[in-house]
């Protein structure tokens, strides 16, 4: 078992009191902070409103349960690693649970070992995609790899030359990039971009991220502030 950082922060969403306190006391070495729910409204609500790295859940839950919270969660977070538990299990569910992009689900009760190993599974995918997202900002990020903007609990798709030139400023930032190397880095074997095209393709890009950072450099190019 390798180590886990003790940097991340956890969201438990369970409606019994002792195994929700039981999880917390036993988790409490492996997370910086550890937020609980007994339902699946009040968890979305921590959700929306703090940074969770890791969620494990309750199937059965009171006024929302497992399936849909994960179900109406993965609107707004496609990468949250999520371990679903149940004290039981049938072929129905587990078929039912197969889109939600779970890290495992689990049936009740969980050894110790057993779940600091899924835990680490959740770490090692969040390493693993970290390298490819970027935060632009305090309510801006970027996701190379899916072509995606995340603006505060919005994605927004960026097309193949929005995702180019944005990964070349982020390369580059702080630094002017000029036309031509926008131009060399985007032709794919295909005429080179214009000075106009890419002049369209950065007003596209500075609509769809709706912030400020983006400059232009008179004649020269742009740079990623």
């Amino acid at each position: 078992m390798k180590e886990i950082p003790n940097c991340l922060n956890l969201l438990i969403i369970e409606d019994d009191e002792e195994i929700l306190q039981n999880l917390k006391d036993t988790l409490s070495f492996v997370f910086s902070d550890i937020y609980c729910a007994a339902d699946g409204l009040i968890a979305l609500e921590i959700f929306d409103n703090n940074h969770i790295d890791i969620i494990i859940s309750d199937y059965v839950l009171p006024n929302l349960d497992g399936y849909n919270f994960v179900k109406m969660l993965r609107e707004k977070s496609i990468n949250t690693p999520i371990i679903l538990l149940s004290s039981y299990m049938d072929v129905e569910k587990l078929q039912k649970c197969i889109p939600l992009n779970l890290i495992h689900f689990l049936e009740k009760p969980v050894s110790l070992d057993v779940l600091l190993g899924e835990i680490q599974i959740c770490i090692e995918k969040i390493k693993k995609e970290s390298i490819n997202i970027v935060k632009l900002s305090n309510s801006l990020t970027f996701d190379s790899k899916r072509n995606l903007i995340y603006r505060e609990n919005e994605s927004i798709k960026l097309t193949f030359y929005e995702n180019g030139i944005l990964k070349l400023l982020i390369n580059y930032k702080n630094q002017i990039v000029e036309y031509h190397l926008i131009a060399n880095a985007l032709s794919m074997q295909k005429e080179e971009l214009s000075k106009e095209a890419i002049k369209n393709i950065i007003y596209r890009l500075r609509k769809k991220m709706n912030q400020d950072i983006i400059t232009s450099h008179r004649n020269l190019g742009y740079s990623l502030n």
